[in-house]
């Protein structure tokens, strides 16, 4: 008991500098959705970066990290990719960054919040399972959703981290996922061509728009079927051994 009692202490310092953190962000992201015009402070730090001459790919790279961290609208920056880099580059660049600030936030939660899931849910048998699917599938898993815009890319990069997929395999498949969806948006933000523009004019229209709206309909529907295909598969296959007698 004693020896319960000293864990119990000891874990205290972490349980509330994790209630701290988790506070912080919930009240940052309030504030950038709230009081803030987030699009606006992206806007200014393309500016600044576009100012840096050599220095702007490497400073570019780091706003994608914090934008994946903060919730900005990482869109405007991989648009201001195409204005700033042109169309090659800025997709490398890009890329990069949102992969880099990805695996960011997914070791953030999962060094913060996965022991606090697996406590909560663990004795849940689906809970259990669709772990497992990641795990066995996540790969896969990670890499259709990436395909797709529909799929918010920030938020899923923490949900990610409380998963058991491996962080090297979850990097890998996101950038390589990426690449398609970055180069279309980076080449439409060089067709926008104005710093000042982002955010505040649509992204894309007449062809143009019919055409990227029918690219993100038509991956969404082929991630979800898929996504929903591994999972179920993977569910029928866990959930009678989390139930039999021998587990």
């Amino acid at each position: 008991m004693p020896g319960r009692s000293n864990r119990s202490r000891a874990s205290l310092p972490q349980k509330a500098l994790r209630a701290v953190l988790a506070v912080g962000l919930l009240l940052a992201v309030y504030w950038l959705v709230q009081v803030v015009d987030a699009r606006q402070i992206v806007r200014e730090a393309l500016h600044h970066i576009r100012a840096l001459g050599p220095w702007a790919p490497f400073w570019f790279v780091m706003a994608y990290i914090v934008a994946c961290l903060t919730f900005f609208p990482g869109v405007i920056l991989t648009l201001g990719a195409g204005i700033l880099f042109g169309v090659l580059k800025g997709t490398f660049l890009v890329s990069v960054g949102a992969t880099l600030g990805a695996g960011c936030a997914f070791l953030l939660s999962r060094y913060l919040a996965r022991d606090w899931v697996q406590k909560k849910f663990s004795n849940i048998p689906q809970f259990r399972a669709i772990d497992a699917a990641v795990a066995d599938e996540g790969w896969k898993i990670v890499g259709l959703i990436r395909l797709s815009p529909a799929f918010p890319f920030i938020p899923l990069n923490f949900v990610f981290g409380l998963t058991r997929i491996p962080f090297l395999h979850f990097v890998g498949i996101t950038w390589l996922s990426l690449i398609p969806m970055s180069c279309m948006f980076v080449y439409l933000g060089s067709i926008i061509g104005e710093i000042a523009a982002l955010g505040a004019v649509p992204i894309a229209t007449g062809r143009t728009k019919w055409v990227v709206t029918g690219i993100g309909f038509t991956t969404t529907i082929f991630v979800t079927y898929f996504v929903t295909r591994i999972v179920r598969r993977v569910l029928l296959e866990a959930l009678p051994k989390e139930g039999s007698p021998a587990s």
